[in-house]
């Protein structure tokens, strides 16, 4: 134990990795952070919090010692409480970045500030320390919810996924709640909600990579951030006009997909838009924190980081970073130009948040197929099809529902492609509504929460599982549930179980309206292998942005096959002009799939072919001076 941090073994200027306990304020050297000798046990806890909240003076250089040692003794000290302890492994020491780097040493700063994502992401638990906030009503629902799947969950997919509230959040009963109690959740859950620390970038990094973040207001006050995003999400169903809940408890969603991947070491699969469309709402002291605090969870160690550059600026520097070492699906990422030919790079013209994973990890790009310049990127890329069909997802919604109300379809004919050719586009719905709304959909399709939900909707087990499960999309997208549950609900159906089916249709309808001016059906014909022609007999759909255009045509990247782009050729010769990019097209029936695999039941077996014409796709990046 020291009482000043201890140098590196291999290094006399700067520190090593060591940790604080603040009951005596010494520190201890950790020689095996990554728990390799401990089985891969990862059982140091970290800190996070906001600097400016626990400065007594805001020109202070560094925050309070003092203030933070007194709430870290209730966190990792004498005073935990027992069901805290026992979420820390009962340590008695913690790392703090303001007290566990060296504040007034420059080569402690530059190696660990882009180390900081190893330190969070391989800690048993972070925990996030509130001043001037009282969130006990909310520790207290918690403590009185109960899940419905809670133990039920068969073995394999609890392997695979383990069951989490937070990513379903219909399963989650809470207790009943008087009118003043639930104003008093929906007062702190507000306060909360819009707090500073939601904004921080670096809390965002810090929150994104710890396998479980925990949040302590008091001495005696903790919960997790999972716990309170499923309240809001709750609430919301009770108090649909408070839009702000919604938001919150689809952060908290998103987040816990995010996590999930990271602490299963699978991050690299998933899309780099999924951080960069998240972190385009946040906010730093120094502006360029913003997408450079980000390097460490895109795993971007060699970005050059400079405090002058604006976060328009920084995000170009990412951009340049992802795009060198061939990871393009920063590109899901990126909306179409509506006005002129080029890419838009701006941090609040990101695209609406759509979960993506890539195929394997494949990220990798081979140089040769990128070309790369200050205002230009090219990239090698494959013609798959032309677009032949672009509706906005807004009216196929209305449409579809229109004829739902006026018809009985056989859904056997749908599936099995000979449909009417007025419906003809329905069997694309299923596909399109789970594409949308992946985050949602896809926990209800696992066991027990999908055989419960059929048997609540009166859909025969009898039916190939295929069109259960088309069956059931639609019938939680669009059903008028209070009708069918007045004329077919009876005494067998538990009441907990109903309100189960209400609250996923509500999640799905409320995430559909907040997608539906986003987005499009598209529909493209595959080009022919040797003529380079359509085929009528290949017609293939995608969820697409609204600016894509008829007589559009669909690439698919050499750098990664799975990204597929509409875009708009100038000229037929690309190397001398730039194409009109019109976004990219997320592929419905080959399903990015989060978690154990329903892919099958959606198809999955469809497969481009990929020997059509080779070209060079060439971009302007907007000026950003021109669009500021």
């Amino acid at each position: 134990m020291s009482q000043n941090i201890p140098k590196a073994f291999f290094s006399g200027t700067r520190s090593s990795f060591a940790l604080i306990d603040p009951s005596t304020e010494r520190y201890h050297r950790v020689l095996d952070r990554h728990g390799a000798f401990r089985s891969g046990l990862k059982m140091h806890v970290v800190i996070s919090y906001v600097w400016s909240e626990w400065k007594d003076d805001p020109s202070d250089k560094l925050p309070d010692w003092t203030q933070l040692r007194e709430r870290l003794l209730a966190v990792v000290g004498p005073r935990t409480p027992p069901a805290l302890r026992r979420q820390t492994w009962n340590a008695s020491c913690c790392w703090l970045d303001s007290k566990c780097i060296n504040q007034d040493s420059e080569v402690d700063k530059m190696y660990w500030i882009p180390r900081m994502d190893e330190v969070y992401h391989e800690a048993e638990c972070t925990v996030l320390l509130l001043r001037g906030f009282n969130l006990t009503v909310l520790m207290e629902v918690a403590q009185e919810m109960r899940c419905e799947f809670e133990g039920k969950v068969p073995f394999a997919e609890r392997m695979l996924a383990p069951h989490s509230c937070v990513l379903t959040q219909s399963c989650t009963i809470l207790p009943a709640l008087t009118e003043e109690r639930e104003n008093d959740c929906l007062r702190v859950l507000r306060s909360f909600a819009s707090g500073i620390w939601r904004r921080r970038a670096w809390i965002f990094q810090e929150i994104l990579l710890s396998r479980n973040y925990l949040v302590s207001w008091s001495q005696s006050g903790w919960t997790s951030l999972a716990n309170i995003g499923v309240i809001a999400s709750i609430l919301f169903r009770r108090q649909p006009k408070e839009t702000w809940l919604d938001e919150f408890a689809s952060w908290c969603r998103r987040l816990e997909y995010l996590r999930q991947y990271y602490s299963n070491h699978q991050f690299s699969d998933l899309s780099d838009a999924n951080v960069l469309q998240m972190s385009s709402e946040l906010e730093a002291t120094v502006p360029c924190d913003k997408y450079y605090a980000l390097c460490g969870v895109l795993r971007l160690k060699r970005v050059q980081y400079n405090s002058t550059h604006t976060a328009d600026r920084a995000l170009h520097a990412i951009i340049d970073a992802l795009t060198q070492c061939g990871r393009l699906s920063w590109l899901y990422a990126i909306p179409p130009s509506v006005q002129g030919t080029g890419i838009r790079l701006m941090s609040n013209k990101m695209a609406p948040f759509v979960l993506t994973r890539l195929d394997g990890g494949k990220l990798m790009a081979k140089p040769r197929s990128i070309s790369i310049s200050k205002c230009i990127r090219g990239f090698d890329a494959t013609q798959l099809g032309v677009v032949t069909y672009v509706q906005p997802l807004h009216r196929v919604l209305r449409e579809v529902k229109d004829l739902l109300e006026k018809k009985k379809f056989n859904f056997d004919d749908i599936l099995n492609h000979s449909s009417p050719s007025e419906v003809e586009s329905l069997k694309y719905i299923p596909w399109l509504l789970r594409r949308t709304a992946l985050e949602i959909v896809a926990p209800l399709l696992l066991e027990p929460a999908f055989g419960n939900i059929c048997t609540v909707l009166s859909i025969p087990a009898t039916l190939k599982t295929s069109i259960k499960m088309w069956i059931f999309i639609i019938l939680l997208s669009f059903r008028d549930l209070e009708e069918y549950f007045r004329e077919n609900l009876t005494a067998e159906h538990e009441p907990t179980t109903v309100s189960v089916v209400t609250s996923s249709a509500f999640s799905i309808r409320t995430h559909l309206e907040r997608m539906q001016e986003s987005f499009a059906l598209v529909i493209w014909e595959e080009v022919d292998e040797e003529e380079c022609r359509t085929s009528p007999l290949r017609r293939i759909a995608g969820l697409g942005f609204p600016e894509v255009q008829r007589g559009s045509k669909i690439y698919s990247l050499e750098a990664d096959k799975n990204l597929l782009l509409a875009a708009n050729p100038n000229r037929d010769n690309q190397e001398a002009g730039c194409a009109a990019f019109q976004g990219m097209i997320f592929q419905l029936e080959l399903g990015e799939v989060i978690g154990p695999v329903p892919s099958s039941l959606f198809g999955g077996s469809w497969r481009p072919s990929r020997s059509g014409r080779r070209t060079h796709l060439t971009f302007e990046l907007r000026d950003l001076e021109e669009d500021s």
